[in-house]
C-alpha cells in the first residue's frame, strides 16, 4: 500500500510539473505544400506548425486583406484581392508591402522567438532595414530585420508585423518559434494531497506498533 501511494505522489508531483513545449511555425514550408490566401479569422492547425493552432488576418490600407502563403521559399504575406481559386491576383501583390500589416494568434500565451524573414527575392532577410512589429494589438515599434531576429517576447497572444520605419523594406515572415508551458492536470493535486496523508497515516501506524 505504501509503495502505491509512493508512486502516486511521484506521479502527481511529475503531473504537475509544467514543461516548456516549443513549435517551429514554418511558414514557408506551409507555403511550398499549396500556396494560398486565407480570409481574416482563419485558423489553421498543420504539421507545419507542430501541432500549434494559428489564426490568420491581414489588412491593408486600413481595410480587410488576406494573410497570404507565397510558395517558391517565401512565405506568409499580405494580398489584397484573390482570384476564386484563392491565388492572388495580381501575383506580385503577395509580401508585406506599402501600408499593409499581418497578424498571427494563439490560443493561449506564449513566448516568442526565432522570427526569421524572407527579402522580396525570396531569400533570406537579415538586413538593418526595417519593419513595424507589435503585440497583443498594442503599439507598433520599429526593428530591423536582423534586431528582431535575436529578441524574445513573452505572454504574446497575438504578433503584428507590418510594413515600415526609417529604412522599410517588403518582407514575408519565413518562420517564428513559439513555446507555452504545459498546463498542470487538475487531477493531480487531489491525488497528491492524499498520498502525502497516506503517508503520514503509515507513519503514526509504525510508531504506534513499535510503542
Amino acid at each position: 500500500m505504501l509503495r502505491t501511494l509512493i508512486l502516486a505522489a511521484a506521479f502527481a508531483a511529475g503531473a504537475m510539473t509544467g514543461a516548456a513545449q516549443a513549435a517551429t511555425l514554418d511558414f514557408m514550408g506551409y507555403a511550398n505544400s499549396g500556396e494560398k490566401g486565407v480570409a481574416n479569422g482563419t485558423m489553421i492547425s498543420s504539421p507545419f506548425f507542430d501541432g500549434e493552432t494559428v489564426t490568420f488576418s491581414a489588412t491593408a490600407s486600413g481595410n480587410d486583406a488576406y494573410a497570404y502563403f507565397d510558395a517558391g521559399d517565401a512565405g506568409l504575406g499580405v494580398c489584397k484581392s484573390l482570384t476564386q481559386s484563392d491565388q492572388c491576383t495580381p501575383s506580385s501583390d503577395d509580401n508585406v508591402t506599402y501600408g499593409e500589416a499581418v497578424t498571427i494568434a494563439f490560443d493561449g500565451l506564449r513566448t516568442l522567438s526565432d522570427i526569421l524573414f524572407r527579402a522580396e527575392g525570396h531569400v533570406p532577410l537579415t538586413t538593418n532595414e526595417t519593419l513595424l512589429f507589435g503585440i497583443n494589438g498594442g503599439t507598433l515599434t520599429e526593428y530591423t530585420f536582423a534586431g528582431l531576429s535575436g529578441l524574445s517576447f513573452g505572454n504574446v497572444s497575438s504578433a503584428t508585423f507590418a510594413f515600415g520605419g526609417t529604412s522599410e523594406q517588403q518582407f514575408y515572415i519565413q518562420s517564428a518559434v513559439v513555446t507555452a508551458a504545459t498546463v498542470p492536470l487538475p487531477a493531480a493535486a487531489p491525488m497528491l494531497l492524499m498520498a502525502l496523508g497516506g503517508f503520514g497515516f503509515a507513519a503514526r501506524r509504525k510508531r504506534k506498533q513499535a510503542a
